[in-house]
């Protein structure tokens, strides 16, 4: 039998007022301002969905719009049993966002999305916008998410995404990978107050490290050195045989 235990934390970090970042945990969520890293074991017998979200920075009612996808997703997720599924939900998710863009108050409003659903069958993760998602098997660290951002010179990304959810550019196309659901190995998710703080080494070394907690500390305490000049948010899976 394989149980999934899963870390995380989400933190305003050093210069923002308040938090747009969000984390999803099967039906836990969280968007504090002050982290507190927080694990939850579970059983891979029935689907469980892991997800971060960062409101689109700079937008009116970006901490609405993360909130708002991630409950929707937990609404959603334990119907997701394919690709398919899972790419209509993340659609429907769309509209339902866009809907409190409605609001004069919260125009602009959008969220990146990414995560990973656990069933028996396996693992597939999907993603909206620039949060990642990881897979670290092997001692190899390998993004499977796909970054929706314009290209700059040389064909740097910039912050400038192509897709977001509710933030009008049109019907999202999101990205679905799936993966055997094997005990030998660990799934990363953040936002890119992670991403854009370290160095893929960084990141990689980190993500190696033997226990979920230490990857933690490792991530936060880079970030945080660097001066959290964004919200960050990180999730980590593990994968376990309970024999």
């Amino acid at each position: 039998m394989l149980r999934i235990r899963v870390w995380a934390v989400t933190d305003r970090g050093l210069v923002r007022t308040q938090n747009e970042d969000a984390v999803l945990i099967g039906t836990w969520m969280c968007q504090s301002n002050q982290g507190v890293a927080t694990l939850l074991e579970m059983s891979a017998n029935q689907p469980m969905v892991c997800a971060v979200a960062d409101g689109l920075g700079g937008h009116a009612g970006g901490d609405v719009a993360s909130r708002a996808a991630l409950t929707e997703v937990a609404a959603r997720g334990p119907d997701w049993h394919s690709a398919g599924d899972i790419a209509d939900g993340v659609v429907a998710i769309d509209r339902q966002v866009a809907q409190f863009g409605q609001d004069p108050r919260l125009a602009g409003l959008g969220t990146t999305l990414a995560g990973a659903v656990f069933d028996p069958s396996g693992v597939t993760c999907f993603n909206v916008g620039d949060s990642r998602v990881y897979r670290i098997a092997d001692d190899t660290l390998e993004q499977v998410s796909t970054d929706d951002n314009l290209a700059g010179p040389g064909g740097r990304p910039t912050p400038y995404l192509t897709q977001a959810l509710g933030h009008g550019t049109g019907v999202p196309e999101p990205h679905v990978i799936a993966f055997d659901l094997d005990p030998r190995q660990r799934f990363l998710l953040c936002t890119d107050g992670i991403t854009g703080s370290l160095d893929h080494g960084a990141l990689h070394r980190a993500a190696l490290e033997e226990s979920a907690t230490d990857v933690l500390d490792e991530l936060v305490s880079h970030v945080r050195g660097a001066g959290a000049h964004d919200n960050y948010s990180v999730v980590v899976v593990d994968v376990e045989d309970m024999r």
